[in-house]
């Protein structure tokens, strides 16, 4: 019979105490019993089950639950999931249920099966490309939130400072971009001082909100167009510069730890004698900020440029594929990750898997989905446990 003083088999060793695994209670005094598991062991086992399981652990103690908000087996965790090949595919549409409108996040399996990530009301919304497992939804009434569809966590943020003019047009407002050095979240958004699409004058303020914090900072103004989503890569976010994106002269980089804004060199498309059917649009592969020429309307070739050494200012063409063999062609192609020599399209509503390095080799069409209309969008995606980081400003999706 153990004495009174040994740990009971529910019972678990944590920095130098004794805790309970169901109550969560931890003994002031050290044990040591054979059997037991170090605290890193647990993280370094828990760092590797899926996002969306250790989400539902939180319900078996209070242990469980603290665990899961461990900085330790957060970032171990994110380090993981980031590493995850093929990367999950996250899918984000709206449609209308019984007169009231919906947003979606599904997650696809590895099999491509798809499993119901998020679903929530919400008037018509925008989406920011996923950014470590989290995303920004927005309007144009200025209403922001982030939120991680894995822990099913949303933060509303303050209404910004600075009003827009009451502008509609197809410019993203809102961009969502993580600092891989300082560990910061940064939601940059820009507000309309002036916009002449005639005379080419723009005047466009832009402040910043850092997760942790609870207000905006302005930080400036641009007198340029910013075309695109925001991509977020090595610590920077990256649009390219003016209205006509068919051969983007330049673009434009904002330092997410800095706040300031520069430009940089575009590849130098002439030298691979493209042949632009369609506008040049930036997307994030490997990690890694790229320019893609994808045709509209009819078949062609898809090249894409890497920027390889974002300090240098050193590009290099990835690939180019052609698109003749994709069936159904209409409107443009855009990729959602690299992976074992062949790149994952997304279009419309399918998703092609398709050769870099073999012509030959047959298209296959993975997954269909109806919902994928002209507005939904298929990301790479991460499962995370980054946490919203606000007590008084979050609310959970049941």
């Amino acid at each position: 019979m153990a004495s009174s003083g040994s740990p009971s088999p529910k019972e678990e060793q944590i920095e130098g105490g004794v805790v309970d695994l169901v109550s969560g209670n931890e003994h002031n005094k050290t044990k040591k019993a054979v059997g037991f598991i170090p605290l890193d062991i647990i993280i370094d086992i828990l760092s590797r089950v899926p996002g969306s399981s250790l989400i539902r652990f939180r319900l078996v103690c209070k242990l469980w639950h603290s665990l899961t908000y461990d900085p330790r087996l957060v970032d171990l965790h994110l380090d993981r999931a980031s590493r995850v090949a093929p990367p999950r595919v996250m899918l984000f549409f709206q449609n209308e249920e019984q007169s009231q409108r919906k947003f979606h996040f599904n997650m696809l399996e590895d099999t491509w099966k798809p499993r119901n990530g998020l679903t929530s009301d919400s008037d018509g919304i925008l989406s920011t490309p996923p950014c470590n497992g989290l995303v920004c939804l927005y309007d144009y009434h200025h209403n922001i939130r982030l939120c991680n569809p894995t822990t099913r966590e949303f933060l509303h943020l303050p209404r910004p400072t600075r009003n827009s003019k009451s502008v509609l047009s197809s410019f993203p407002k809102c961009f969502l971009g993580f600092h891989p050095v300082t560990k910061k979240y940064k939601v940059v958004r820009f507000f309309y001082h002036q916009m002449n699409h005639v005379t080419e004058s723009y005047d466009l303020g832009c402040e910043v909100f850092t997760l942790g914090t609870w207000s905006w900072k302005y930080v400036g103004s641009i007198d340029c167009y910013l075309t695109g989503q925001g991509i977020n890569a090595n610590g920077y976010l990256y649009w390219t510069k003016g209205v006509n994106t068919v051969i983007p002269d330049q673009i434009v980089a904002f330092d997410l730890e800095s706040e300031k804004f520069n430009s940089i060199a575009v590849p130098d498309f002439l030298s691979y004698q493209i042949i632009v059917q369609g506008a040049m649009f930036l997307v994030q592969l490997e990690g890694k900020l790229c320019v893609v020429n994808a045709p509209y309307d009819s078949p062609g070739s898809m090249d894409a440029w890497m920027l390889e050494d974002p300090i240098n200012n050193v590009w290099i063409h990835r690939f180019s594929i052609s698109l003749h063999s994709i069936p159904g062609y209409r409107r443009r192609p855009e990729p959602v990750f690299i992976h074992n020599g062949r790149v994952l399209l997304r279009w419309l509503e399918k998703l092609f898997y398709r050769s870099l390095d073999n012509e030959q080799e047959d298209t296959e069409c993975v997954y269909t989905d109806n919902c994928l209309n002209s507005s939904a969008k298929a990301y790479a995606f991460v499962e995370s446990l980054v946490s919203l980081d606000s007590e008084n400003h979050h609310s959970f999706i049941s």
